[in-house]
């Protein structure tokens, strides 16, 4: 299987790829990345007008594994990060015409 990039280039991070999506609603909501060198990292979405917009922090499996069994918030996961990356990019509505 081929990893696919979803964010190319970060600041931070470098390329990031899906790793495993916890919410889909038409994309990806809640999700992880991981980046060339395995490093795991929690997204979430929380715009989808205009543009998308999402946080983005790193994350390890303990706190991700108490996150996922509701032992850990996701607010919790994100706010225990120094560091969070916000990244948006401009939202294509494909319409069908008539």
């Amino acid at each position: 299987m081929t990893k696919q990039i979803y964010f190319e280039n970060t600041p931070e991070y470098g390329d990031l790829y899906i790793d495993y999506i916890f919410h889909y609603d038409d994309q990806p909501i809640l999700f992880t990345l991981k980046d060339d060198f395995s490093n795991l990292y929690l997204c979430v979405c929380y715009e989808l007008c205009e543009y998308q917009k999402w946080f983005i922090a790193n994350i390890d499996f303990n706190d991700l594994k108490e996150m996922n069994d509701n032992k850990k918030s996701v607010l919790e996961s994100f706010l225990k990060n120094q560091s969070l990356l916000q990244a948006q990019r401009k939202r294509f509505l494909f319409r069908n015409r008539l």
